[in-house]
């Protein structure tokens, strides 16, 4: 400690509270002003402390003026004080925790069962005027936090033990307006959803020569000196006399000579009066000489007034508590339900899909990436089928999202159930509504055409959720792969046939076509002979006549059936005459198999009464085919149409022995036919497929 002057210690203790966001709580202040007699054996007396200085925003409880009659050698006179309205301390401490350090801006969310690159940046910043000593930082290193390492350490000495993860940064020194940094790095292990604390960060520090207040103190006091006026007559002037003040400092203190008055008993009127701003050190003395003009020994009266001279220190010692910051984790369920789960072979049938992911951890999800799958034999729903909705846990609906939160695309962007289909959609801006414990629901139709007994048709789906800012996602799927299950169900169609009387000449004829198995049969077609001399009219039912085709051989009629549900069946009526015998034969009855048994797949039971030819001439029968074929094509019908019809015909010419190339060469053009849809095959168009008809009659007949 400093001899020869009074010490005014100011020390001001500093204790800061900081929010999960690095911003100031709370700030509160503490001080204490010491006055130090620094002397082992001098004391000191009627001593008058003042404060002064601009407080500006900052507050204290000290008063302007303090007073103390004696302050003994080595002794400290403390005035303590408060301070408020403070704003901020002058150490300025920054914790930023990036959960996913690869990703883009600062995350801070974690992904349950992810290992993700971590990092937890330390920065502390004077703000002060002058240095800022001996700092040192705590933290515990939370536990769920691995291979940790320091990554980057620009002041200081960084201390992280691996074992108890306690990190200890310790500082010297940080300059004026500097900034110390330090990086650890690591990776995360979570292996639950609850919300994980970060932990709290704990500093201390020192400051000298600053102050957070603007407290400016000075003091002054008395201390042992001795003051005395010597008094010569001059000899070279008669009647003068030759005077001099003389102030002895007595103390260990250095003083200040303020002002000197001297006035005679006669005369109150002063002969001297000066302030000499005179500085005494300690043991000195100080002497000022005047003349004075007296008959006698003059009466003289000397007043003298000084102060003990001071020095002021000041120190700030601050300590700044990080309240511990949080992180949500990431985790959702997915479940996909399938109504009804298990269908009927070889039928068609109406179903939902239904996709619920429930967000299950404790973080917001702000974006979905959702990725469904549709298996072969399953028509796709139309975008605008697609629904999806917020709910709460119970399932009531919250928000019903619109097209602007959803991307979605239909791949391939068909009906065509030869194939499987991809159903995606992107979900964004959702952090407001799908929180916690609240659920995406993703709904849509398809339609079973057919599927078959012996495929699997798994129904994938997988969604991946993301946090904002985007950091890595949280993939999920369902427990167990969704399957759509198929029922095995057994097909059988009947054709029956009567024929009556009508009159001369003259036959009514109704042949009965009744599906007597388990599911619903699609595209049939019925084709009945008439013998040569007769004709065919009346039909009935209207919404189902035939196609009507003559030879000199006979004539035939076709029907196309387009649907007969299980166990539902339906008359087809006509009248004939002619003349001759009516001769009795039996339709024919084929039914178009589905697309997937075309790939080889063993269909499911038909039974089909075999149909007595004509003629037994191969080639001829092969005729007869294209002849019915042909009319019926040119009849109006669309490229969807005809391609049904096509199919149906070359399931027919197939029992018969199609050469497989030529069986190739048909699926192609059904294939190009089903392109067309529901336009009309006519003009060119028709004429073109006609010769290639024409052209398979020629390689086969």
């Amino acid at each position: 400690m400093q001899k020869g002057k009074i010490v005014i210690d100011i020390t001001e203790n500093i204790s800061t509270t900081l929010n999960d966001k690095n911003e100031v709580q709370s700030i509160t202040g503490k001080g204490v002003e010491k006055i130090i007699n620094t002397s082992s054996a001098n004391r000191l007396w009627n001593l008058k402390l003042a404060n002064k200085g601009t407080m500006e925003a900052v507050e204290t409880s000290l008063r302007p003026d303090y007073a103390k009659e004696v302050l003994d050698a080595g002794k400290i006179w403390e005035v303590a004080y408060d301070i408020t309205n403070l704003k901020e301390p002058i150490l300025k401490l920054t914790e930023v925790i990036d959960t996913s350090r690869g990703a883009e801006g600062v995350n801070d969310n974690f992904v349950l069962n992810a290992t993700v690159d971590c990092s937890i940046d330390l920065q502390l910043l004077n703000k002060a005027t002058s240095a800022i000593n001996n700092i040192k930082l705590v933290k515990n290193i939370p536990s769920y936090l691995r291979n940790l390492q320091v990554e980057k350490c620009t002041a200081g000495k960084a201390d992280l033990n691996l074992e108890t993860k306690v990190l200890e940064w310790s500082i010297d020194t940080i300059p004026a307006e500097q900034t110390a940094v330090l990086v650890i790095v690591g990776t995360t292990d979570v292996k639950n959803s609850e919300v994980k604390s970060g932990n709290v960060v704990d500093v201390t520090y020192e400051a000298f020569g600053v102050q957070q207040t603007a407290i400016v103190p000075s003091i002054e006091s008395l201390t042992d000196t001795m003051t005395g006026i010597d008094q010569e007559e001059d000899d070279s002037k008669p009647g003068w006399w030759k005077c001099q003040v003389e102030f002895e400092n007595e103390s260990d203190y250095e003083v200040t000579v303020k002002t000197l008055k001297v006035t005679s008993k006669a005369d109150p009127n002063p002969i001297v009066s000066i302030s000499p701003a005179a500085v005494v050190p300690p043991k000195g003395t100080w002497k000022h000489p005047f003349s004075i003009q007296s008959a006698a020994v003059p009466t003289l009266v000397p007043v003298l007034e000084f102060t003990t001279n001071y020095l002021v220190q000041t120190k700030i010692v601050g300590k700044i508590h990080q309240e511990a910051k949080t992180f949500k984790v990431l985790e959702t369920s997915l479940a996909k339900a399938i109504e009804p789960p298990v269908v009927n072979a070889n039928a068609n049938t109406d179903m939902k899909i239904t996709c619920t992911l429930v967000n299950k951890g404790t973080a917001s999800i702000d974006k979905v990436d959702y990725d469904d799958a549709i298996p072969r034999d399953f028509e796709p729903p139309g975008i605008d089928q697609v629904q999806f909705c917020i709910t709460d846990f119970s399932g009531s609906v919250l928000h019903a999202l619109q097209k602007e939160h959803a991307g979605i695309t239909i791949t391939p962007e068909d009906k065509d159930t030869t194939v499987p289909h991809a159903l995606k959609i992107t979900f964004h801006d959702l952090e407001a509504m799908l929180v916690p414990t609240n659920k995406l629901l993703v709904s849509y139709p398809i339609i079973a055409r057919n599927p078959q007994p012996n495929i699997s048709y798994e129904a994938p789906v997988t969604t991946k959720a993301y946090t904002k800012p985007a950091g890595p996602a949280y993939q999920d799927k369902p427990v167990q792969l969704p399957v759509i299950g198929i029922q095995y169900v057994k097909r059988k169609i009947k054709a029956a046939k009567s024929i009556s009387p009508a009159g001369e000449d003259t036959f009514a004829v109704t042949i009965k076509i009744s599906n007597q198995g388990g599911v619903e049969l699609e595209n049939i077609m019925v084709v009945e002979s008439i013998p040569q001399g007769f004709n065919a009219g009346s039909f009935e039912p209207e919404s189902l006549k035939p196609i009507f085709e003559d030879s000199d051989k006979g004539s035939k009629l076709t029907w196309f059936i387009p649907r007969l549900n299980a166990n539902e069946d339906t008359k087809l009526k006509y009248t004939t005459s002619g003349k001759g015998e009516f001769t009795r034969s039996e339709p024919t009855v084929m039914v178009a198999e589905p697309d997937s048994l075309k790939k080889g797949i063993e269909p499911g039971m038909v039974e089909t009464p075999k149909a007595q030819e004509a003629s037994s001439s191969k080639a001829t029968r092969f005729t007869e085919r294209f002849n019915a074929f042909e009319a019926s094509i040119k009849a109006i019908v669309t490229h969807s149409k005809a391609a049904s019809l096509l199919d149906m015909f070359r399931d027919a010419l197939f029992e018969m022995g199609v050469p497989a190339l030529l069986s190739r060469e048909i699926n192609q053009e059904i294939a190009e036919l089903k392109k067309g849809g529901d336009k009309v095959l006519v003009g060119a168009e028709l004429d073109a497929f006609l010769k290639k008809v024409n052209a398979w009659r020629i390689k086969l007949c």
